[in-house]
Formats: structure tokens, C-alpha cells, sequence
């Protein structure tokens, strides 16, 4: 299992590359099928939206929204090969 994490820039990486090389092999060497991706700063509808890239590579995904900015609503999400038994999001104070 391989646990990435990855800062999208306001959703401007591209995801869809990122988890191809990813499982092909060209970010560890070798090609990975089991693994998790925490995305700081993603943004829900765009191009590189987190949960549609997710369903487009039969992952299971879960966002939650962090503010609104002016590309969108922005937040952090996780995408997986595994299901979790449960999520939930837990805010901390500032």
C-alpha cells in the first residue's frame, strides 16, 4: 500500500497524470495498484475535480469542503484502491 500526499495548488494539478504515473510506475519504479492519495487545496467541480477523477478510476473517494475562493469551492479529499469502513470529518479549531 502506498499512502501519497500532494498539495493540487488551488486545483491546478493535473490528477488524472499524477495517477497514472503513478500506478504505472514512473513516481516509484515499479507500478503500484494499492494506494492512497490525501489532496490538500482541491476544488470541487474543475477540471481536476478529486471525486470525479475517483469514479473515473473506480476509486473510492470522500472531499470535504474547507472555504470557498474564487475557482471554487476548495477542500481536502481523499482518494483510495481500499474502502474504508467509515468516514468522517472532524474539524479542529483554528
Amino acid at each position: 500500500m502506498v499512502i501519497v500526499t500532494w498539495n493540487v495548488h488551488a486545483g491546478r494539478a493535473d490528477l488524472p497524470r499524477f495517477i497514472d504515473d503513478l500506478t504505472q510506475g514512473r513516481i516509484t519504479g515499479t507500478p503500484v495498484r494499492a494506494y492512497t492519495v490525501l489532496l490538500q487545496e482541491t476544488i470541487a467541480g474543475n477540471r481536476y475535480d478529486a471525486v470525479k477523477v475517483a469514479r473515473e478510476h473506480q476509486l473510492w473517494a470522500y472531499f470535504q469542503q474547507v472555504r470557498e475562493s474564487r475557482q471554487g469551492t476548495s477542500g481536502n479529499a481523499i482518494l483510495s484502491t481500499a474502502t474504508p469502513l467509515t468516514a468522517r470529518t472532524i474539524v479542529l479549531p483554528h
